[in-house]
């Protein structure tokens, strides 16, 4: 027999590989031993509705003859038991709070709330065995993460946006696009150059730039895109950055980025670069608004500068 616990791992004569509790990895387990009638508590009432134990886990045992959990809280109604064993078969069902598979292993490992509904014919002894009929995994709930940004480019079904770092967004026919007042867009109407809200994740992967699902985009507006050398070397506290776009050193040519501090200076995989880092010669791409003035050089906003590499030699 092996037994999963919260801290302690025993294992006696019978020794079995432990399995994670699933509803599908049960399949090969054999079904435990009934509750012997000789010791039920039964009764009419209670063979009638269903009761339970809401709590955390506290042993995972597997055996030859099959699977026992410990669960330790309190009764789901004033009769059911606070401890409880329950005998679980491959066919008890192991859902989360929306109804979704989850893993007994997992909820124990992680101390997650579980709610044991079972059947209230028990034993008399302490703590009370019974047969499990169904487990409620209560998994901590993981809300979108929230991010202004601009689109760098597009694809099919997906976008990549640059902000205080930078994201490949996936989209789907889940994914809702509107614009700031509300209105519905299509995945055709996103553009590169556009500033947009980004409701995303909670899955994400470790690559860089990392991925994850769009769940909603809100198109907040147009922004103008430049490219070129930065003029002079920028200081920590810059407040602005010189930008010659032609490369031929004629102002005409040429924009001041004012910074502020919504600003992001990043590279092309999205890690931060600091003001201090930019060099005269740098090349970069930058963002910034529509509003720019008539003077030489024209002087606007900056959303976004990237920092581009230097070309191979």
């Amino acid at each position: 027999m092996k037994a999963w616990s919260k801290f302690l791992l025993t294992t006696t004569a019978v020794t079995l590989l432990a399995l994670p509790l699933s509803a599908s990895a049960l399949s090969s387990v054999n079904s435990a031993e009934p509750v012997p009638t000789a010791k039920v508590i039964e009764t009419k009432q209670e063979a009638v509705e269903q009761a339970g134990t809401k709590g955390l886990l506290e042993q995972i045992v597997h055996t030859k003859k099959g699977t026992q959990v410990f669960v330790k809280g309190e009764g789901v109604r004033p009769v059911d038991q606070d401890t409880i064993i329950l005998n679980v078969s491959s066919s008890v069902p192991v859902v989360d709070q929306h109804g979704n598979p989850a893993d007994l292993l997992e909820a124990l490992q992680q101390e997650w709330t579980v709610t044991a509904y079972y059947n209230p014919a028990i034993t008399k002894s302490l703590p009370a065995k019974g047969n499990a009929e169904k487990f409620v995994v209560e998994r901590p709930e993981v809300k979108a993460m929230v991010s202004a940004g601009i689109i760098d480019s597009t694809g099919k079904d997906r976008v990549v946006m640059v902000g205080d770092s930078k994201i490949v967004l996936n989209l789907s026919e889940e994914t809702v696009i509107t614009d700031k007042d509300g209105k519905t867009l299509k995945q055709s109407d996103l553009k590169a150059g556009q500033r947009i809200e980004a409701h995303y994740g909670p899955m994400m992967t470790a690559s860089l730039p990392p991925i994850s699902p769009a769940q909603k985009i809100v198109v907040l507006g147009e922004t103008s895109h430049v490219e070129g050398v930065v003029g002079k070397d920028m200081s920590k506290d810059a407040k602005s950055i010189y930008i010659d776009t032609a490369g031929d050193k004629k102002r005409e040519n040429d924009i001041i980025l004012h910074l502020n501090e919504d600003t992001s200076i990043i590279n092309i995989v999205g890690t931060p670069v600091k003001p201090e880092e930019i060099k005269k010669g740098t090349k970069v791409a930058a963002y910034h608004s529509l509003a720019t003035t008539f003077s030489l050089p024209a002087q606007s906003s900056a959303y976004v500068i990237v920092v581009l590499p230097e070309p191979v030699k």
